[in-house]
């Protein structure tokens, strides 16, 4: 397994716990068929932003997802 797709296991598995911490309506939209394009979200905010931590990317993701 690569580093990022490392990552990125850890990013989902926090992104759920967020969710569960929000009540009905709040909760942000985590959809597993768009794992490229949220590497390619987190990638990109790594590459604009080299001083930030990992987990500053993992957040900038979550923040951009849809609300259910």
């Amino acid at each position: 397994m690569l580093a990022a797709e490392t990552y990125f296991s850890w990013a989902e598995g926090f992104m759920s716990g967020l969710n569960l911490a929000k009540p009905q309506g709040h909760k942000h939209k985590l959809d597993s068929s768009l794992v490229e394009q949220n590497l390619a979200h987190i990638k990109d905010y790594c590459d604009a932003n080299p001083q930030h931590d990992y987990f500053q990317a993992v957040i900038d993701l979550y923040r951009s997802l849809p609300i259910e």
